[in-house]
């Protein structure tokens, strides 16, 4: 069983493929992300809506995020 979270309104992400979560009010995470935008690793799942969290994945990804739509769900491999 593979456990997705919805990080954004429509955005969702497996979590088995994060390393690290971190808040966006941190400066070197907004340092993080801007430097994945340059290089075009920056995955951005917020609709507009305010950024949280910044989940960085195993692949060099950074996810970003929103609050209130940070939620898990369960998918069944049946």
């Amino acid at each position: 069983m593979s456990k997705i979270g919805e990080v954004g309104p429509g955005g969702s992400i497996h979590f088995d493929r994060i390393i690290a979560i971190g808040t966006w009010k941190s400066e070197p995470i907004r340092r993080a992300a801007r430097k994945a935008k340059k290089d075009g690793l920056l995955i951005d799942l917020t609709y507009g809506y305010a950024c949280h969290w910044v989940f960085f994945m195993d692949s060099g990804h950074i996810v970003l995020g929103t609050q209130r739509h940070f939620k898990e769900e369960t998918e069944n491999d049946d």
